[in-house]
């Protein structure tokens, strides 16, 4: 008999490790850069630290101590103009100046014209307080930047904005100077100094200005590698297999005779 023989499946525990690892390898990509915060605009009121006017009438006199400042025309032969300066070191370099005001306070006045167009100009070299004169004044530059000054006492404002960003970008501060735009008009005007014996009268610079912000600085920055977890596959529980039980083939014996025959 053919022996029924029992196929033997061993069970192989199978561990199904899956490891999707896509990384993305080494990809610097610059970090973005965090907007700058505004900076808050900064309102600061400075005052002349030097002054004086010159007079043609009287050529070589020196006026830095003068309590008023003439500007205009009292003849054809006496014509003042002012100069003056303002320290501007407080303000920061590289700030941005959001506007600035030159003010500059009215305390007598001739009884015409009513009103007088006076004139704001660069001044273009260094003067002394106590030393320029009409022979020695220093020259000027810039116009159009003009005012009707009227006969009311108060202070009377000229746009500065851009003369004052000039000077904190780095330009020569030598002063600004008062005129009248046209010195052949008769009439003057006369303006606290910085000697004024009012201080709230003095000539002023009003500028607000916004200080320069830092930048802050782009830093490459290693994206993160994604690598997934591997997922294992639970083991799967061995089942007990039946093992068979071997079966004897019987094996057919012929009988051994236990004696001869005897012949008769």
């Amino acid at each position: 008999m053919k022996p029924r023989r029992w196929i033997y499946l061993p069970i192989l525990a199978a561990i199904t490790v899956s490891v999707l690892a896509y990384a993305w390898s080494g990809v610097t990509a610059p970090a973005t850069a965090a907007q700058p915060g505004t900076a808050p605009t900064a309102a600061i009121t400075l005052y002349a630290i030097a002054d004086a006017y010159v007079y043609s009438a009287n050529p070589a006199g020196t006026y830095g101590d003068a309590t008023t400042l003439y500007v205009g025309s009292q003849s054809l032969s006496a014509t003042g103009r002012a100069l003056l300066r303002f320290d501007l070191s407080s303000i920061p370099a590289g700030a941005t100046v959001q506007s600035a005001s030159f003010e500059a306070y009215l305390t007598q006045t001739s009884a015409s014209p009513t009103t007088l167009d006076v004139e704001l100009k660069r001044v273009d070299a260094a003067w002394q307080e106590m030393t320029v004169s009409w022979n020695t004044q220093p020259g000027y530059t810039g116009a159009n930047n003009v005012i009707g000054v009227g006969a009311a006492l108060g202070y009377y404002s000229w746009d500065v904005t851009t003369l004052v960003q000039t000077w904190v970008n780095g330009a020569p501060n030598r002063g600004l100077a008062l005129m009248s735009k046209n010195e052949s008009v008769l009439g003057w005007r006369g303006f606290a100094s910085r000697e004024s014996t009012s201080p709230l009268n003095r000539p002023r610079l009003v500028v607000n200005y916004t200080a320069a912000t830092n930048t802050p600085t782009r830093t490459p920055t290693r994206t993160p590698t994604h690598t997934l977890t591997p997922t294992q596959t639970a083991m799967p529980a061995q089942t007990a297999t039946r093992t068979p039980t071997p079966t004897v083939t019987p094996t057919e014996t012929v009988p051994t005779p236990t004696a001869t025959p005897t012949r008769s």
